[in-house]
């Protein structure tokens, strides 16, 4: 159980902490709702306390992982030759599984496929929320402006370009 004021992610949306919980009554029964207030968009959500569903809310990422994360970012391989929908899927699955390394992966994935052979309107969507997810999570982990963040991937971002130029 989370208590408020915890920071936490939840799948496809990203960052955010319980800001409350709530009590509702729903069909005669009381529900505890958690109150979660997502920081990529100021976006509110109530998921009940008890829930059962597939929905894996999770505390954020320790200093650790997120660190690992940044260094394997740099240099983890990464395939590029996996037919759009299939790779679609693949993509969708790792957000929708919401740990810190499955979106890493997904944004290194597009990073190499921009590079290699351009995003299709649906890949530079799913890229767009995959890096606003990754760096709104380790920069709140890290303590850092997630512009900064931001910078920091777009220099690694550049220098794998450089790497696939040369190569």
């Amino acid at each position: 159980m989370y208590a408020i004021g915890d920071k936490i992610v939840y799948p496809m949306h990203g960052t955010g902490f319980i800001e409350d919980v709530e009590a509702r009554n729903i069909g005669g029964k009381q529900i505890d709702y958690y109150v979660i207030r997502i920081l990529n968009g100021n976006i509110k959500l109530y998921l009940p306390v008890n829930s059962k569903s597939d929905i894996k809310l999770r505390p954020v990422s320790s200093r650790e992982e997120a660190k690992k994360v940044l260094r394997d970012f740099e240099t983890e391989e990464v395939e590029t030759d996996i037919v759009w929908q299939k790779r679609y899927q693949f993509n969708l699955k790792r957000l929708k599984e919401g740990d810190l390394e499955s979106v890493a992966r997904v944004v290194r994935e597009l990073i190499v496929r921009d590079i290699t052979h351009g995003l299709s309107t649906e890949d530079r969507k799913m890229y767009i929320l995959a890096r606003g997810i990754l760096a709104k999570e380790i920069a709140v982990v890290l303590g850092l402006e997630e512009k900064t963040l931001s910078e920091k991937l777009g220099d690694i971002i550049r220098e794998k370009l450089a790497a696939c130029a040369e190569s």
